[in-house]
C-alpha cells in the first residue's frame, strides 16, 4: 500500500497532461509510416542493368570516348552499348593482355602477349604489329598499352617499349 501511494504522489496532473498530449501527437504520425518501412533500409544506389554470363575476363571494362563499354573476354574483345546490349565481339589470336586504347576514327587497339591488334569500329580485325624476331612475349603487369598525347600510344611488348602512331604512312 505504501508503494502505491508513493507512485500516485510522483505522477501529478502536469505529468499526466504531458503524457496525454504526447500520445495524441504521436498516433497520427505513426499511422503514416507504412508497415515494414522501419525494418527496410534505403539503398544508396540503383542497379540499372546486369549482363550475366561474362565469365572471368581478368581485365576490367573500359569505356570509350563515345560511351560504349569494351570488355576483353577470353580471346576476344566484346563491345556493349551503354545499356549492356552486345554490339559485336571481335576474335583475337590470343588472350588480351591490356585494356583497349581508342583511336579518334573509332578504331580500338588491344595488345596480346606477343602483338598489338587493331579492331575496326564495326568489329572486324584490322592490322597487327608483332614482336621483333628473337624477343619473347610480354610478361608486363597489366596494362601494357596506354594512350599518349594526340594519336600516339605506348606499348610494352616483350622487353621493348614502343611508341606507336597509327595511320602515319597510310596512303
Amino acid at each position: 500500500m505504501c508503494r502505491a501511494m508513493r507512485f500516485k504522489q510522483s505522477v501529478g496532473p502536469a505529468s499526466l497532461m504531458i503524457l496525454l498530449i504526447s500520445i495524441i501527437l504521436l498516433v497520427p504520425v505513426i499511422s503514416l509510416i507504412p508497415p515494414g518501412a522501419a525494418m527496410a533500409t534505403a539503398q544508396p544506389y540503383t542497379i540499372l542493368w546486369q549482363q550475366p554470363g561474362m565469365g572471368k575476363t581478368g581485365l576490367p571494362p573500359a569505356v570509350s570516348p563515345w560511351g560504349d563499354i569494351f570488355l576483353p573476354s577470353g580471346s576476344g574483345l566484346l563491345r556493349l552499348d551503354a545499356h549492356g546490349r552486345k554490339i559485336w565481339e571481335a576474335r583475337l589470336p590470343a588472350k588480351a593482355a591490356s585494356q583497349p586504347v581508342f583511336f579518334t576514327d573509332g578504331s580500338t587497339f588491344v595488345a596480346t602477349g606477343k602483338a598489338l591488334h587493331e579492331v575496326k569500329p564495326y568489329g572486324r580485325t584490322g592490322w597487327s604489329f608483332t614482336l621483333l624476331t628473337g624477343e619473347k612475349g610480354s610478361r608486363a603487369a597489366v596494362p601494357n598499352l596506354t594512350p599518349g598525347p594526340g594519336d600516339l600510344f605506348y606499348l610494352l611488348l616483350g622487353s621493348s617499349l614502343y611508341a606507336v602512331a597509327p595511320r602515319r604512312n597510310m596512303v
